[in-house]
């Protein structure tokens, strides 16, 4: 009965990303439309096979209430470093140049 549910390596890679760059559920859910994060959790284009933020949610307290949580992020650290690859945490930004109403630039206003 009901939707299948998503495959508990989508979520947890899901977890990771959103655990490396310090993303809420919500957000983690919107940013897994982007083609690094579907590439990365082996998400489909389609957005319906995106888990929401409250499968999300649910995933990771199921985790932490059986105490994997801590565990499984540390035996993935020490992967990563017998591989030499070394992970911290990140933001991403959004550096995108707008025209702004309230002061708009002009070019001679640019020049020494």
């Amino acid at each position: 009965m009901g939707n299948p549910a998503y495959p508990a390596l989508v979520k947890c890679k899901i977890l990771l990303l959103q655990r490396w760059y310090n993303l809420g559920d919500e957000a983690v859910k919107k940013t897994c439309s982007t083609a690094f994060f579907i590439c990365f959790a082996g998400l489909s284009l389609d957005d319906e096979l995106v888990p929401d933020a409250t499968t999300i949610c649910r995933f990771r307290n199921g985790l932490l209430d059986l105490n994997l949580y801590k565990g499984l992020l540390y035996k993935l650290n020490q992967q990563h470093e017998r591989g030499g690859v070394l992970v911290r945490e990140g933001a991403i930004v959004d550096a995108s140049v707008v025209s702004s109403s309230r002061r708009p630039t002009k070019i001679l206003d640019l020049l020494p």
